[in-house]
């Protein structure tokens, strides 16, 4: 069987976690972060390529990965990144520590930036004091860079280069042939 390596926040040479890490077996990775690719990653990175590539339908695209774990979990679910997009303070309950809350306000302020500025580009700072934010780059499929975000343990908030490019060449292709015309 052949092993796929792709390039992840925190070890390039790293496909899928080490079983041997956590207390789960090694069918379950396969099928949690294969299934993750498939579902989510994959169809990002297809439609990224797909507006911001030959065909140039957008110019100001931007992608992002999130890749925060929380709460002593292992992995990270769909939408969790709407969790620091409107935290609940831990002095309200909310189970954020202070590293949480800094990916809330880096988040707050691309999401607010994007929202605000004429143009949709995240960098832009609208208010009068702004947090200093690692540059989001515009994706083109030459330079093949998103943004990175997660904790300290994922790698932090940087720029990523190929992110998820060998695992995707597969499921891509799986995609536009269920996607069809619509794709």
């Amino acid at each position: 069987m052949e092993t796929v390596k792709g390039v992840y926040l925190d070890d390039p040479e790293m496909v899928y976690p080490d079983p041997a890490t956590v207390e789960t077996s090694r069918s379950w990775w396969g099928g949690q972060r294969s299934l993750g690719d498939y579902l989510f990653s994959c169809p990002t990175r297809a439609v990224g390529i797909k507006v911001a590539g030959d065909e140039g339908r957008m110019e100001n695209v931007r992608v992002y990965h999130f890749k925060k774990v929380q709460y002593g979990s292992i992995v990270v679910p769909h939408t969790e990144e709407l969790n620091y997009l409107f935290p609940v303070p831990p002095e309200l309950g909310g189970l954020m520590d202070e590293e949480d809350l800094d990916i809330s306000e880096t988040l707050i302020a691309y999401w607010g930036n994007f929202m605000i500025s004429h143009d949709g580009d995240p960098n832009v700072c609208w208010r009068e004091e702004c947090k200093e934010l690692p540059y989001w780059p515009v994706y083109n499929v030459d330079d093949d860079e998103v943004m990175g975000i997660g904790g300290v343990d994922e790698g932090g908030v940087r720029t990523v280069r190929g992110l998820k490019e060998i695992e995707c060449v597969y499921w891509i292709q799986e995609i536009e042939e269920d996607m069809g015309e619509y794709f």
